[in-house]
């Protein structure tokens, strides 16, 4: 089975100056990840996350870092199209 997971905090620029920010840190999106960890039929998780978000740490985990809601966005296509 594959998970897919967002994780952490995401920024978006209203405009050149000024922007928004989610300050979340990852910590939920790393405890639901391990949670699945535990579970002996996962083949792989994808983790979708900004710099510097808290993450799982396992093999079966791959870590995407995305910048914005924007790019998690095309990144989460990108792996229901593809997998």
């Amino acid at each position: 089975m594959n998970i897919v997971i967002t994780a952490g905090g995401l920024s978006e620029h209203i405009d050149k100056v000024r922007k928004i920010t989610n300050s979340s840190t990852g910590k939920l999106g790393m405890i639901i990840a391990n949670t699945f960890l535990d579970e002996s039929n996962i083949d792989n998780i994808y983790y979708i996350c900004p710099k510097g978000a808290l993450r799982p740490n396992s093999e079966l985990v791959n870590i995407i870092e995305v910048e914005g809601a924007h790019d998690a966005k095309q990144k989460i296509e990108d792996i229901l199209k593809n997998n």
